[in-house]
């Protein structure tokens, strides 16, 4: 996620301002052997979402997210 943010700054940009959309949450994990397994459940969530209802519903979904980000 970290590397597709990085390569699509200019995109998520606003008012010529680039600030990162993901950090390495990995480090927070202090047990190296237990990051990959941290990392492949996180990823696992947003594979098993389904965003289909969400651009239904007419709202921005994403706002809550990267409100906070800006």
């Amino acid at each position: 996620m970290i590397d597709f943010a990085e390569k699509n700054i200019d995109i998520f940009s606003t008012q010529n301002i680039k600030i990162p959309r993901f950090e390495n949450l990995t480090v927070y994990v202090t047990d190296t052997a237990e990051r990959a397994p941290f990392a492949r459940a996180l990823v696992d969530k947003l594979v098993n979402f389904s965003f289909e209802g969400v651009f239904t519903e007419n709202y921005d979904f994403f706002a809550a997210i990267f409100e906070y980000l800006i």
